[in-house]
């Protein structure tokens, strides 16, 4: 949440598009709630997966996939 630690994200992002990455998925929720993901995208020009939506859309999928069986 500092100027350096943006500054170190944007340019570890960058990092792995060089390296070939065509998406990051971002393993610390810590990075969901400074909600740098959509920075990263602007930055890097690459999707940013942030780790507790994808969670929450898991779990929605998950409850409706459950609620179908029931069906």
């Amino acid at each position: 949440m500092t100027d350096r630690g943006y500054e170190a994200t944007m340019k570890a992002a960058a990092a792995q598009k060089e390296m070939g990455a065509d998406v990051i998925a971002l393993s610390c929720t810590g990075m969901s709630s400074i909600r740098i993901a959509p920075s990263i995208e602007k930055t890097v020009g690459i999707p940013v997966l942030d780790p507790v939506l994808c969670e929450g859309l898991l779990t929605l999928f998950e409850l409706l996939r459950r609620e179908n069986m029931e069906d």
